[in-house]
């Protein structure tokens, strides 16, 4: 019988949601470095055909102009009511009518993300595991799930590490071969995201073991800090790139 291991982390970087606006100027950021945030159902190997940054959107807006003998009275935006008012002011032996006024514009806005999963572009980066839409699988076994969340109590960046075994292993095993396979991947994410947020570290960290037996311990002091310290190699590479 298998053994299903998960190891789940929440990186915590705001006490608070962040406005609309600012969370889509992170998601464009974060598709210029090869993480585009979509919807859990996106199961196409393509990139999702989702466009982040400013967009263009045309709006129309249509009024009703009324007028009494012909003398500008009132204007609605209900084509209903400028019938209603046509019909009760004729009924009263008022000359009524009116006038149709169409207008089209152009605006730019921020494109809001569309869902909290990061899709991993395979070509983006030297990625230590195999890029599989929403998740790097790694030879071992290991798979490493991340997922981007702006919620009411704050903005969160939360990895899944899986790795299902034939057996019991040992905790120190588990621990070892779920941090240290995946890491520089996590590192690489983890700078990714705290670039696009303009925060360098997370308020808080939440990182605990789980498996199918349904015992669930804490990560190690060191284990919190070795992701810590994955993610600085991670900036510190990338300015040293630039």
């Amino acid at each position: 019988m298998s053994v299903n291991y998960i190891q789940r982390t929440s990186h915590q970087y705001t006490e608070e949601k962040l406005s609309d606006k600012a969370f889509s100027k992170v998601a464009a950021e974060l598709m210029d470095s090869g993480l585009i945030l979509c919807s859990a159902y996106h199961w196409r190997s393509s990139p999702p055909e989702i466009q982040y940054g400013l967009v263009s959107v045309d709006s129309s807006k249509t009024e009703y102009h009324i007028t009494i003998n012909d003398k500008p009275a009132l204007t609605t935006g209900l084509r209903s009511d400028a019938n209603a008012w046509k019909t009760a002011l004729q009924a009263n032996g008022f000359d009524c009518d009116y006038t149709i006024e169409e207008t089209q514009t152009t605006k730019q806005i921020w494109a809001k993300p569309k869902g909290t999963s990061l899709f991993i572009v395979s070509d983006a980066h030297d990625w230590g595991g195999e890029p599989k839409m929403m998740q790097l699988n790694y030879a071992e076994g290991v798979k490493l799930t991340p997922t981007l969340r702006n919620a009411a109590d704050g903005v969160f960046l939360e990895f899944e590490t899986t790795w299902e075994l034939e057996k019991v292993a040992r905790k120190a095993d588990i621990e070892s071969t779920m941090v240290e396979t995946p890491l520089q991947d996590l590192g690489l994410i983890t700078s990714i995201v705290e670039s696009a947020l303009g925060i360098s570290e997370p308020i808080m960290v939440d990182c605990k073991f789980h498996a199918e037996t349904q015992t669930t311990s804490e990560c190690a002091p060191d284990i919190i800090a070795m992701r810590r310290q994955a993610a600085i190699d991670a900036r510190n590479g990338t300015q040293e790139d630039e």
